[in-house]
């Protein structure tokens, strides 16, 4: 019987040790179970092919945020837990909802496992386990904590607006996983406390915006077309995104034709790339996108350039495109002015890299504003382009 019971005694221990995370994890809050996949107060999903929503979004992304009121409870800070999405990028970001502007990011790459679980944008490190689970922390910056994949924002922020973002989603709009829960923590203690969800939304003013695309569609001759890098406060930009906006107008005899040098990019995180993720779209000074292309579909050219054709539904159009490896993108949009949008994600050592790139100085006169094109400054990783007739393109050799 001793022999039975000791037995028994180390086939507990087994069992135990087997479904624990290793010593120093267990003796650590964050190794308790996660509670996943309660989907209330997300409001969405926005999706950028969706012609409906607002803020420059791209076609390839879906966007998920909710907003907090602080005003009431300064010292609280918000818990979200969940999967990692499947998709080429997410990342969380903060905002205040009167500014719109980021007060700051965390990159998927960024976050640290949950203890018995693996990133799998980060192949090969920090694998603990089979399940993709992760623990998001949103501290005012007031709060001295010492806590994972921690996110501070300003105090004076009375209303939080908190993103979520992925890119070339798979599955459906939540990227095959369950949306994240929603916690609220007291610092002191770190119990569970209730967060006063606000039922305010984001309002964009476009105004500024616009007119200085307006400026800009003015700089050099009628038919080219430049692309800047511009001040994008105000319009929910990612804080781990870059963007160029080339502005112009395009009648319906009319093409867009923009080209770039494109650079490499990362489906799998295991190979280094130039860039996590690129893309062109095309929207109008409502802020709206109603067309765009990606990396993983644009066709390169037998040059090595990749260019891309926009314009109205025109089969003699379309022909000449696949005759010469050009992409068509169907200007799908109820006006003629237009609003190109090159943005790559999570460049590292890459001369293409859009933080390269100067923001236009908006104090200037509109002929001093020709030195900041961004292939003046990054060369042939910069899109550009020129406007020509249908006629013309169809004739071309």
């Amino acid at each position: 019987m001793k022999h039975i019971k000791l037995i028994l005694i180390l086939l507990t221990i087994s069992i135990i040790t087997i479904f624990s995370c290793n010593d120093k994890d267990t003796t650590e809050p964050g190794c308790s179970p996660l509670n996943i996949g309660d989907e209330t107060h997300w409001r969405g999903p926005f999706a950028g092919n969706n012609d409906t929503v607002l803020y420059i979004p791209d076609e390839y992304a879906v966007y998920w945020y909710f907003v907090i009121d602080r005003t009431n409870n300064p010292n609280q800070y918000i818990q979200i837990n969940g999967n990692y999405g499947n998709a080429r990028y997410m990342s969380y970001n903060v905002y205040d909802l009167n500014s719109l502007t980021s007060s700051g990011s965390i990159l998927d790459k960024q976050l640290i496992p949950h203890c018995d679980s693996y990133n799998p944008f980060t192949p090969g490190e920090n694998v603990n386990g089979t399940s993709t689970i992760y623990s998001v922390n949103i501290v005012p910056s007031s709060i001295n904590i010492e806590i994972d994949n921690q996110l501070n924002f300003s105090d004076n922020i009375d209303k939080l607006i908190v993103m979520l973002r992925y890119y070339v989603y798979e599955t459906d709009f939540m990227a095959g996983v369950p949306l994240p829960i929603i916690v609220g923590k007291d610092p002191s203690n770190n119990s569970d406390v209730e967060l006063n969800f606000s039922p305010d939304k984001p309002s964009v003013d476009v105004s500024q915006f616009t007119d200085q695309m307006n400026d800009l569609s003015k700089v050099g001759n009628l038919n080219s077309i430049g692309f800047w890098k511009t001040g994008s406060n105000g319009l929910l930009a990612n804080n781990d995104n870059k963007y160029l906006i080339g502005p112009s107008i395009v009648s319906s005899d009319e093409l867009a034709v923009i080209r770039l040098q494109p650079p490499s990019f990362q489906t799998d995180f295991s190979i280094p790339a130039d860039v996590r993720y690129w893309s062109i779209n095309i929207g109008d000074n409502k802020t709206l996108n109603y067309n765009g292309i990606k990396d993983d579909d644009a066709i390169v050219a037998d040059d090595g350039w990749t260019y891309f054709v926009f314009g109205r539904d025109n089969n003699d159009v379309k022909a000449k495109c696949d005759q010469i490896k050009y992409n068509f993108v169907e200007w799908k949009m109820p006006t003629d002015t237009a609003f190109f949008i090159y943005r790559n994600l999570v460049s590292e050592n890459f001369p293409g890299n859009l933080d390269n790139v100067d923001s236009v100085d908006t104090e200037k006169p509109i002929e001093g504003l020709i030195e900041y094109r961004a292939d003046k400054q990054i060369g042939n990783y910069a899109p550009r382009g020129e406007k020509v007739t249908v006629i013309d393109f169809i004739n071309s050799k």
